[in-house]
């Protein structure tokens, strides 16, 4: 079974972040943080190391499922 492919928003620290990077680094978990989008491009949790793709935003657009499946549409990842 392939890991489930997860997206993180944040706005700061990145604690759940953290959290969850935490538990899928674990065996027992099969996720993979795929993207961290942020409306706040001075945000401390967009610095925390991963293999993931950072995606910042206007902080001005409302963020819902349209422009989640706009940001993705062009990658094979499914939300």
């Amino acid at each position: 079974m392939d890991d489930l492919k997860i997206v993180v928003l944040i706005s700061g620290r990145g604690s759940n972040l953290k959290a969850i990077a935490n538990m899928c680094s674990g065996k027992n978990i099969p996720a993979k943080i795929i993207a961290v989008i942020s409306n706040n491009p001075n945000a401390s949790g967009l610095k925390l190391n991963g293999d993931y793709k950072r995606i910042i935003i206007n902080e001005k657009k409302r963020l819902n499922f349209e422009f989640l499946k706009s940001v993705f549409s062009k990658s094979s990842t499914q939300l």
